[in-house]
């Protein structure tokens, strides 16, 4: 699940190299791993059901209105389905949108090596 979103989210910063968009994504997934272990017992219990549901086929398609699986998806499929969560009238649906969001920028922004991706050249010395 958080492969496809990070594709969806961050896409247009990962590298058209597909060898190099891997690594890139799997590092991505080891930080998201470590950073979740590091919350409070009951985040971890929040995101897993946010992750459950949109792992589960019947609830992602409810979600997101994706019916292949996050990995299998293209990346217009997943460009699609984060759209569906975000722009949907229900509020839940917004809302995992954000949740999801927010942890994958938070968790690919913070980590140094991706900053020559997005642009970013660091901070500046004062």
């Amino acid at each position: 699940v958080c492969h496809g979103l990070a594709r969806g989210i961050l896409g247009p910063m990962l590298p058209q190299d597909a060898a190099q968009r891997e690594r890139i994504l799997e590092a991505h997934l080891q930080n998201l791993e470590s950073f979740l272990r590091g919350t409070p017992t009951v985040m971890q219990i929040q995101v897993n059901a946010v992750l459950g549901l949109l792992g589960n086929a019947p609830t992602r398609y409810m979600l997101t209105n994706l019916g292949d699986s996050w990995r299998d998806a293209s990346d217009a499929q997943i460009e699609r389905a984060l759209d569906t969560m975000r722009v949907n009238p229900l509020p839940t649906n917004r809302l995992t949108y954000q949740v999801v969001r927010g942890l994958t920028c938070m968790c690919f922004f913070s980590n140094s090596a991706n900053w020559p991706l997005t642009g970013y050249p660091g901070p500046i010395d004062l």
